[in-house]
């Protein structure tokens, strides 16, 4: 899931040779601890990843992880003020405080000497989600997944919110992944906080900050369980779509601002997501927060959609903006899971005849690799004219599409909401890093050290007291006609076996 508009390929991950050449603040020694062992117990291997604050590193010994490699993630101790010591101690402490569930990253041990804190914590060589979405592209048009991860990433969520830890830090690089990206683990806990209204605005990243959290409406303080709602719903945006909705929630943002002003039409304009999404994503960013739904009422909503795309028949009815990134989309699932299009074959071919293109490719080279048909080009020859040609046949004469060329130039003149911004790992100039996350390159910000609990009349008992979410009626989605007489032969002859896809 993804890049931003303005930056066409995601940010490179490798670390740099200069600490401060990308804002980080640790000394130079702690890229050269490779063989270093510590306590006698701990030995570090090759580096993982550099963080503002810190450097993860592969580490092993015996009382660790069943003797497996752990990563360790080193944070300079020397020179350490009063304030950065509370601060480490403190993401050590919520970080232990929920390290049993099984979908948070296990904290072993924190191990201090004169020189670092060496905080020991279990390894996932599958990478951050952001890798899983953008790179690996295993959750687009993966409904039965996306349930999945999300709602592991519910159950850590709330999970920590009993237990009286709120991490305001909530994206995809801070979610590891293993399994072929089918488990998902929380982790990097330098900017939680164990109180429920905070005073440090802009504190996170800015992708995934509540407008509340960036000082939108102006309030005293905001609420932390409701920060993390938000980007648990910008989460979700990102695996259903690989975009994320608008920059910063700010009206600032243009994308942020049209949504604020009409929140179901920018979303169906920018987002090709189906009816049901549509209802869950509006509940989770509705202002204010207080009508903001629940995590669990958010499970609920997931456990009874059936898809979050619309399909290529829906998709291509809606806006411009909406059927570009549905297009996009489509290839991308065409590519990984082409058994997924199958049942939509012929509307495909009649709408999105470049994703067609593939789709008939990559269904031609798998039935040959698996034997699920002899003569597999009959299939794909006769009985699939072209698309404008395949469209006269079926459709009726007032609704045959007239074929447009556009050019690039003409494009400029398009008026309607701005597109939606692709995703990309937050490497903002404007913020500073949280203490030492465990992915590199990402600089959330970090305003002030935590204050006390705010008292508020409206916090106490604030969860129980949420009305039920009402969302104004939309209107009914236009007509579509669906080809189908195609799609049904290809899936008689995949039968069952679309795990062959996979």
């Amino acid at each position: 899931m993804p890049r931003h508009a303005s930056d066409p390929t995601p940010h490179s991950t490798k670390r740099s040779d200069s600490p401060d050449s990308r804002g980080t603040h640790f000394p130079s020694w702690m890229l050269d601890l490779e063989g270093t062992k510590v306590k006698g117990v701990l030995r570090l291997g090759r580096v993982l990843g550099t963080g503002a604050f810190g450097v993860v590193y592969v580490g092993a010994g015996s009382q660790f992880g069943d003797n497996r490699p752990v990563a360790v993630k080193v944070l300079s101790a020397t020179h350490m003020d009063s304030r950065r010591r509370r601060q480490i101690e403190h993401e050590m402490l919520c970080h232990s405080r929920v390290s049993e569930h099984p979908n948070i990253v296990t904290l072993h041990t924190v191990l201090i000497d004169v020189m670092a804190y060496y905080a020991v914590m279990d390894l996932h060589a599958d990478g951050d989600l952001f890798k899983c979405i953008t790179e690996d592209e295993f959750y687009v048009g993966n409904d039965a997944l996306i349930k999945t991860v999300f709602s592991q990433l519910l159950d850590a969520v709330e999970f920590c919110h009993k237990k009286g830890v709120y991490h305001r830090d909530l994206k995809p690089e801070n979610i590891l992944c293993r399994n072929g990206g089918n488990t998902v683990l929380l982790t990097d806990f330098g900017l939680a906080t164990r109180n429920t209204f905070s005073q440090d605005f802009r504190c996170g990243s800015e992708f995934y900050m509540s407008p509340e959290c960036v000082g939108f409406p102006v309030v005293k303080a905001y609420s932390t369980v409701h920060n993390d709602i938000w980007a648990l719903g910008v989460i979700l945006v990102n695996l259903i779509t690989s975009r994320n909705p608008w920059k910063c929630a700010e009206l600032q943002d243009e994308g942020f601002a049209s949504f604020h002003s009409n929140p179901a039409p920018y979303i169906t304009d920018t987002l090709p997501v189906s009816r049901d999404a549509l209802f869950l994503i509006l509940g989770i960013f509705k202002i204010p927060y207080k009508s903001r739904i629940s995590i669990s009422r958010i499970r609920v909503a997931m456990a009874n959609i059936d898809r979050f795309l619309l399909t290529p028949a829906q998709a291509s009815s809606t806006s411009y903006n909406a059927r570009e990134t549905a297009a996009h989309l489509f290839d991308i699932i065409a590519d990984r899971r082409p058994h997924l299009l199958t049942e939509y074959y012929e509307d495909i071919c009649a709408y999105f005849p470049d994703v067609a293109m593939g789709l008939c490719e990559r269904l031609r080279l798998d039935m040959s690799e698996y034997g699920l048909i002899n003569d597999v080009d009959d299939i794909f020859s006769e009985n699939a004219p072209d698309p404008v040609r395949y469209i006269r046949q079926e459709l009726a004469e007032w609704s045959v599409p007239i074929p447009i060329e556009i050019r690039p130039e003409e494009l400029e003149d398009i008026i309607g909401y701005p597109q939606s911004p692709d995703m990309s790992r937050d490497n903002s100039a404007e913020t500073i890093a949280s203490g030492g996350p465990i992915t590199p390159d990402t600089h959330p910000t970090y305003v002030v050290d935590d204050v006390p609990e705010v008292s508020l009349d409206e916090a106490e008992g604030l969860e129980e007291r949420l009305d039920e979410m009402e969302i104004g009626k939309l209107a009914d989605l236009p007509p579509v006609t669906t080809l189908s007489t195609f799609s049904s032969r290809i899936a008689r002859v995949l039968g069952s076996t679309g795990s062959f896809f996979r």
